[in-house]
């Protein structure tokens, strides 16, 4: 007989309450792709009564949404490029080398690249507007 593991349990109740907080409004949104715009201010949350797919139709058979679409997935990868030449330049120098302020140099470096682009963007556009 086995014992209950209440650290499992705690575990997987914060994973399923993440996930829901993540999937539920992914739900919604890609649900209220197929409605229109009266359905989705009357009932956002439910299923559609008429599934209405040229929404999704229009949207595919658009080239702006298709040079959107490249315009962002070169911008992705050159920016993982970028990243990861200058982080494995970086990662070199701090394995190999010590001197003076290193550990305070390497978390500086990191706080940087873990911060969100775009959380920084957002008081850059309020100060300009």
């Amino acid at each position: 007989m086995t014992r209950f593991n209440w650290r499992s349990a705690a575990r997987l109740s914060a994973l399923l309450i993440v996930a829901a907080l993540v999937l539920l409004p992914l739900t919604a949104t890609i649900l209220g792709g197929f409605k229109t715009n009266g359905e989705l201010r009357v009932e956002p949350f439910s299923i559609p009564g008429i599934w209405r797919t040229e929404f999704y139709g229009e949207i595919l058979s658009d080239p702006t949404f298709w040079r959107y679409l490249w315009n962002s997935f070169y911008i992705a990868i050159a920016t993982v490029a970028l990243t990861l030449i200058v982080g494995s330049m970086a990662a070199f120098v701090f394995s190999h080398i010590r001197f003076f302020g290193t550990s305070f140099l390497l978390s500086y470096l990191l706080m940087g690249m873990m911060f969100p682009f775009a959380a920084s963007i957002v008081p850059l556009f309020i100060k300009i507007r």
